[in-house]
């Protein structure tokens, strides 16, 4: 299973959860607290009823008959309301009075007059001057059959003379608490959606930031590959901070050893010549003929050495590089020209002809010495490998994103086994004159390609080699 959709599923179990639990425990709160908000509303009514009759009372607890009248007609009252979205035609209240001894004196309903409630507990509790509530169901198996009754007592000069009783059933109250259910639900489910939606922008960030980290770790090998950018301080930034810092050590590490391997190499074969030069030199009775042509072959490795460590000083200061220290149009028509005209002489002593093919005046963002030294190098490669009297083509096309240099010459072709590791350090064919190059100059123009967001590539193609540079203008 991918990570992302782990965390995905991780940080949705969890929301789900979460939001379960909360809703049910409101769920589970909501009826109670309708109930609170009903008792206090029923307190409130039975307390100014209770002041309201008293004046019409007598010290025996009996009502006039106007008085009663009136709350028979208030408790049968019909009504256009609208409460919050939920009509109400009606009140659902139900009034008794009883005596100071807890007999009812009147009902509502007409069904309980006469009757001795001293015993429930509103009118007990009252009557002993204390607040006096109960809810009773009449079907013990629904809880929706509950009726709450609360009293208030009647005085008359500081004397109990008995007490009013406002009760209300439950379902009264249950058309509010099925909307708020409902309400409770839908914003429920809408803040899961818009939580899920969040968490999947966060879980889609993560992954795209971790995959970017991924990419550039799998490419470590790549000096040139990009270090991605987190905001500072952050735990992605210091990770990809940590990679970086491990990679440039392993890069070290391993660019030393692999440059000591190939340079040791590279050093035994004018090593050994010069050593072996030496040793002759060292006999006096060397003719010399023989000594004027070992001297010269001393001068020549030791020129070859310098070569190369000239050559791979460059070299690692170039690969040293993540980016251009330096940037600038570049008239690449004019580079090349100025790079043919340095080897101009050299071509015609075998009579070799440079021509350019070019639709125009083409320019380049980049380093003009590295450029310079890309294209030297290209152009010494494929005149060393000319045949004589024959032509070098460098053709320059380009669009509104690249330029592409080619280079052909006509001569040997590279063989296959050679030709995928041309480029690699200290590689290099034999030179039709017999001599033998650093093996660096593909490698310069590879390292200078990747600078400038290019690429190099070499091919075999009729009657000679085609060496490319592609240079991105983006």
């Amino acid at each position: 299973m991918r990570l992302g959709l782990r965390v995905f599923l991780g940080y949705f179990f969890a929301l789900g959860l979460t939001a379960w639990l909360s809703l049910s425990w409101i769920e589970r709160e909501l009826r109670p607290l309708v109930r609170q908000a009903s008792e206090e509303a029923l307190v409130e009514t039975a307390y100014a009823l209770a002041a309201s009759v008293q004046p019409a009372m007598t010290a025996s607890g009996i009502l006039d008959a106007a008085q009663m009248q009136s709350l028979t007609a208030l408790t049968h009252t019909h009504l256009q309301a609208n409460i919050w979205g939920i009509p109400k035609q009606q009140l659902n209240m139900r009034l008794y009075i009883t005596d100071k001894n807890g007999r009812v004196t009147f009902d509502s309903e007409g069904t309980d007059t006469g009757k001795d409630y001293s015993q429930w507990n509103n009118v007990f509790l009252t009557l002993q001057g204390k607040y006096g509530v109960r809810s009773t169901r009449a079907d013990p198996n629904n809880e929706l059959s509950a009726v709450m009754h609360v009293a208030a007592p009647i005085m008359r000069n500081d004397t109990l003379i008995g007490t009013l009783t406002v009760a209300m059933p439950s379902y009264s109250t249950q058309a509010y608490l099925l909307q708020a259910k409902r309400h409770l639900y839908l914003y429920g489910v809408l803040i899961i959606v818009a939580s899920l939606f969040v968490g999947g922008l966060f879980t889609w960030w993560l992954i795209i930031s971790l995959r970017r980290i991924g990419n550039y770790a799998e490419h470590a090998a790549d000096r040139h590959a990009a270090l991605p950018h987190f905001a500072k301080g952050t735990e992605l930034e210091k990770l990809t901070s940590a990679i970086d810092t491990m990679r440039n050590e392993l890069e070290g590490h391993h660019y030393l050893e692999n440059y000591i391997y190939h340079l040791t190499h590279e050093l035994k074969s004018p090593l050994s010549a010069i050593r072996a030069s030496n040793e002759l030199l060292a006999d006096n009775a060397m003719p010399e003929a023989q000594r004027i042509k070992f001297v010269a072959n001393v001068e020549k490795q030791c020129e070859h050495l310098q070569i190369l460590a000239d050559s791979l000083l460059q070299l690692i200061r170039l690969e040293k590089k993540r980016q251009l220290d330096h940037t600038e149009n570049v008239s690449l028509s004019a580079l090349i020209t100025q790079e043919i005209q340095t080897l101009q002489l050299r071509a015609e002593k075998r009579g070799i002809a440079i021509k350019v093919n070019s639709a125009g005046q083409h320019q380049a963002v980049g380093d003009p010495l590295l450029l310079a030294l890309a294209i030297r190098n290209l152009l010494e490669n494929a005149l060393q490998f000319a045949d004589e009297h024959s032509t070098i083509a460098v053709n320059v096309t380009g669009t509104d994103e690249h330029v592409v240099i080619g280079i052909q010459n006509q001569g040997p072709v590279i063989p296959d086994y050679a030709l995928q590791r041309l480029g690699e350090r200290f590689y290099s064919l034999p030179h039709p004159d017999g001599s033998k190059g650093t093996g660096l100059g593909i490698a310069f123009v590879k390292e200078i390609a990747a600078l400038h967001n290019g690429s190099f590539t070499i091919s075999n193609v009729d009657h000679g080699v085609c060496a490319t540079l592609h240079l991105s203008l983006q």
